[in-house]
């Protein structure tokens, strides 16, 4: 019986630790292929909106600017460098509309931590009755 039991466990346990590794390393592969799925949908993303004729903003959960595309320096009349970290309600909004824009910003917030964050954004959108004011590029701090 002991003979059993001493040949026998180290097979156990051989076998076991195969399985554990063997699982690990698939995981290890899935999570790189998931990696690089990221990236390349990253860098599709990055390249539609730097091509975009239209402006894109990307902001942090506190309103600062983190990113923006060449057609958003274009109508704001400003670069990168003067824009990124900023308040975005600094750049455009015109002072009596910035609580409207806070609540609208405050609704989107809560939206994105949401099931189901587009439909409530847009419920919330039209709760609110703030819309971005149509600009031109002529006419930045007035509604076209």
């Amino acid at each position: 019986m002991r003979l059993v039991l001493v040949l026998g466990t180290p097979l156990v346990v051989g076998v076991i630790i195969t399985r554990l590794l063997g699982g690990l390393r698939a995981g290890i592969q899935r999570s790189a292929r998931q990696e690089q799925a990221l990236r390349s949908s990253e860098q599709r993303t990055r390249l539609i909106v730097e091509s975009a004729r239209d402006g894109f903003i990307s902001t942090d959960a506190q309103g600062r600017v983190l990113e923006l595309n060449a057609a958003a320096e274009r109508l704001l009349g400003r670069s990168r460098a003067e824009v990124i970290g900023r308040p975005f309600k600094q750049l455009g909004i015109p002072p009596e509309l910035h609580a409207r824009f806070e609540e609208r910003r405050q609704a989107l917030l809560e939206a994105a931590r949401e099931d189901r964050p587009h439909q409530r954004a847009a419920r919330r959108h039209r709760s609110t009755g703030w819309n971005a004011p149509a600009r031109r590029d002529d006419d930045l701090g007035r509604r076209a």
